[in-house]
């Protein structure tokens, strides 16, 4: 087994086993302040998962100026926030109008849920795309399909949230969100050279608007149908994007070959 090898399967026990380890300890744990750091440790899995491959394999090991960089920084931010806002409020006045539910239009959010949604910015995109999606793109002949596996270990991942009854939505729904989203977050690297702010910033939008204007079924009185009509606007703006990107490709290409 080659090292890029190696370090990719010791990625997925570090990212897989640590949350299981972080929900175990939560479980024997009376004091919520505590409990609630080591929910943290759990949430930043992908990210220490991804510090210890990179310690552990000399030869990945990365210049983080290279994955956050004042290059295309406008664009990583702005083009992420914009897509979710606009699919996330869209989907929301939609399935209003399906439901005829109105009063809850915007949801809230608590303090312990900023809390997570601000520590999410840190602590999954270092591990998905800082480093799995290179690496497999490295192992891997055909790149179009390495977001959608990116996307459904990325699923298979949030398996202890959904021991802790945290995701209320049903996991066939949950994989096909993820997937999608991956391919986005995968385009939003791609244009903006790897920036990996622009993941972050899409992330952390995600986890922010899912609940400020009631996606999350706990928030709407337990309807899943804002939730489907927001996966189902998503699908949409991947389909866009990969045509967009198709023709911007045989462009190049055409011009290169003048």
């Amino acid at each position: 087994m080659s090292k890029s090898a190696k370090s990719l399967v010791l990625f997925i026990i570090v990212s897989f086993f640590l949350p299981l380890m972080m929900v175990a300890i939560q479980a024997k744990i009376s004091d919520n302040a505590i409990g609630f750091v080591f929910y943290g440790i759990q949430a930043a899995a992908p990210s220490i998962s991804a510090i210890v491959v990179f310690a552990v394999n000399r030869e990945l090991r990365i210049s983080f100026s290279r994955l956050f960089r004042k290059d295309h920084l406008g664009m990583a931010i702005l083009l992420p926030v914009a897509i979710v806002c606009v699919v996330m409020v869209t989907a929301r006045i939609l399935s209003s109008q399906i439901t005829g539910e109105l009063s809850s239009f915007w949801g809230t959010i608590s303090y312990r849920q900023w809390v997570i949604i601000l520590w999410a910015i840190v602590a999954e995109e270092l591990g998905w795309r800082g480093y799995l999606e290179p690496a497999l793109n490295k192992l891997i002949v055909n790149k179009q399909i390495v977001p959608g596996i990116v996307g459904l270990i990325w699923c298979l991942w949030h398996y202890h949230y959904f021991i802790q009854n945290s995701i209320e939505v049903p996991v066939a729904l949950f994989l096909t969100g993820c997937i999608i989203e991956s391919y986005i977050c995968s385009y939003l690297m791609r244009i903006t050279k790897d920036n990996l702010v622009s993941a972050m910033a899409f992330h952390f939008m995600y986890n922010l608007m899912i609940h400020a204007v009631a996606i999350n079924p706990s928030d709407n009185n337990g309807s899943i149908i804002p939730y489907v009509t927001m996966t189902i606007l998503e699908a949409l703006v991947m389909f866009i994007l990969i045509i967009w990107d198709t023709k911007v490709k045989k462009s190049s290409r055409k011009k290169e070959l003048r």
